[in-house]
């Protein structure tokens, strides 16, 4: 190989760690939504639809952010500062997802369209919780 065509070790290696860092942000974001719909569908026998949603959105943020806290990104950031700030990039994500869903569905159909908004809000979600929610 030339050295313009070699593959600098240390870089891949941090690239992988990187994808496992993300994968790691992933599995914890997926324990929180299941936790969000298994409160959602118990409490709806006993309440209506947006009371259960709602209570299960807020035990899947905090599950959510007590994952990723202690596994992904463990911080020296207090745990106060970093679940004000992950509220405000979570809640910037939702606001997020409804812009990408209106703008991508004038060309795309719904599931498509929700799907790139996933995706758009899991990339920058990782990206600020990462660099700001828990860099101290």
């Amino acid at each position: 190989m030339s050295e313009s065509t070699q593959v600098n070790p240390s870089a891949l290696s941090g690239a992988i760690s990187e994808l496992e860092v993300f994968a790691q942000y992933g599995l914890a974001g997926s324990l929180g939504t299941g936790a969000h719909y298994a409160v959602m569908w118990v409490l709806l026998t006993v309440v209506s639809p947006l009371a259960a949603t709602t209570s299960g959105a807020a035990v899947g943020c905090l599950i959510n952010y007590l994952l990723v806290r202690a596994y992904v990104f463990p911080s020296g950031r207090s745990v106060r500062g970093a679940f004000l700030r992950f509220l405000a990039v979570a809640s910037g994500g939702v606001l997020l997802n409804g812009i990408v869903v209106c703008l991508a569905h004038s060309a795309l159909p719904i599931l498509p369209s929700q799907l790139l908004a996933t995706a758009v809000v899991l990339v920058l979600g990782f990206l600020i919780n990462k660099s700001w929610t828990f860099h101290a």
